[in-house]
């Protein structure tokens, strides 16, 4: 894997904890220094435990575990969430249903945005070709029906 490519995934996780959800990663963050609280607390009995090198484990790992762990419903979101657009069509889907608006208020959001996908669709010779590819498979893949 080159550099790009590692810094364009780095560049995405740094978005997804600090710009998309600001209020999940400090959460994460106080819940890792609660960890290490704990971990002091009870160091005396996690010593005897002997899987564990407890004298390795610092607090900025605690803070990353409590990062992911609050995290782990926005990774399993992103995992299992079937796409519908670009990112930033399921974003604006996603600010829509977030949004405190009635059930009329979030129609006329949907209409507008398909409205504005298909006006900058229709405009984009690359949308065009695609249609015009998936006709042709459409076709080939069912035959018109000769009786």
């Amino acid at each position: 894997m080159n550099i790009d490519k590692i810094t364009l995934y780095y560049n995405k996780a740094m978005d997804i904890l600090f710009i998309k959800q600001p209020v999940r990663t400090s959460l994460g963050v106080i819940f890792g220094i609660f960890l290490d609280f704990l971990v002091n607390l009870f160091f005396p009995y996690f010593e005897k435990i002997s899987i564990i090198s407890i004298q390795r484990i610092r607090l900025w790992h605690l803070v990353a575990t409590g990062i992911t762990f609050l995290h782990l419903p926005s990774f399993f979101q992103y995992i299992y969430r079937k796409p519908i657009g670009t990112e930033k069509i399921d974003e604006v889907i996603q600010l829509i249903e977030a949004g405190n608006f009635s059930e009329i208020e979030k129609r006329q959001k949907y209409r507008q945005l398909i409205e504005k996908v298909l006006e900058k669709a229709l405009d984009d010779e690359q949308f065009r070709q695609l249609v015009q590819a998936r006709q042709g498979l459409t076709t080939q893949e069912h035959p018109p029906n000769v009786n």
